[in-house]
């Protein structure tokens, strides 16, 4: 949604939702070890079999099983997103 609001072309938004998915795929193998961790909570950078997995997360004390994650960070940051989206697209309609 984000990135539809602040683009005006819908291929040039295509492209740049396509490079958000399959980017950290393309780039996580070159990157250090927490940083291949955090690309793994975003989802489709990882494989399919994610979901799957028992590996947990000490998190603020906490120990969370990754499949919460995959499930929760996603809407968290959809959520974040449309307060942007919304002032992006209420812009471009000239509101």
């Amino acid at each position: 949604m984000f990135i539809s609001a602040k683009t005006r072309s819908n291929v040039l938004a295509l492209l740049f939702s396509l490079a958000v998915v399959y980017g950290p795929m393309m780039i996580a193998e070159y990157l250090p070890y927490w940083v291949q961790k955090l690309l793994d909570l975003i989802p489709l950078a990882g494989s399919a079999a994610d979901i799957f997995r028992t590996n947990t997360f000490h998190i603020f004390g906490k120990y969370v099983w990754s499949p919460y994650l995959l499930i929760i960070v996603p809407v968290l940051i959809g959520i974040l997103c449309i307060p942007l989206a919304v002032k992006g697209w209420s812009r471009r309609l000239g509101a």
